[in-house]
Formats: structure tokens, C-alpha cells, sequence
């Protein structure tokens, strides 16, 4: 059986991390439908960046509630490139 993966990278300092959310096929639709809902009036979709820390929570919640898996990575290193290569590669 696939998964489908939702990947976002961060640099926070000296380390580099990678964010992965796991999902199985049959429930992508509903997942989807569910975190669109969580959109504010003028949003096309959810960043972590633009979003308070209250917000933040909600939206993990509700992912968590999904059933979604998720996975972090992460590495000290002097650039992108190497951290990605060794949390990825």
C-alpha cells in the first residue's frame, strides 16, 4: 500500500530541517477537505510561517486527528545543500 507525503524544509539557525506528513491514499480527499476548512476568509492554503502560535496548535490538532503521520529530520550543518543531502540523501 503507497503513502502520499507532504515535504516542507526549514533552516533554523544552524540547523536544517525537514518536515514530512504522511498520509494513506483513501484518506487524502477527507485530510484535504479538512485542513481547507481551517483556511481564513482571503487564505488559499495554510503556511506555518504566516500562522500565531494559537493557530499553529489548531491546525496540528486537527491534523492529528486526521490520522496523519509525521516524521521531522534534522542536521547541523554549514549550508542548505549539505543539510539537505544528509537529512534526505
Amino acid at each position: 500500500m503507497g503513502v502520499h507525503a507532504f515535504v516542507d524544509e526549514s533552516r533554523r539557525g544552524g540547523t536544517y530541517l525537514v518536515a514530512v506528513a504522511l498520509v494513506d491514499p483513501g484518506e487524502l480527499s477527507t485530510v484535504r477537505a479538512s485542513l481547507r476548512k481551517l483556511c481564513l476568509p482571503g487564505q488559499r492554503r495554510i503556511h506555518f510561517k504566516d500562522e500565531r502560535d494559537s493557530r499553529r496548535r489548531e491546525i496540528l490538532a486537527r491534523i492529528l486527528e486526521s490520522g496523519a503521520r509525521g516524521l521531522v529530520y534534522s542536521c547541523r550543518g554549514p549550508s542548505r545543500r549539505r543539510g539537505r543531502r544528509v537529512c534526505v540523501g
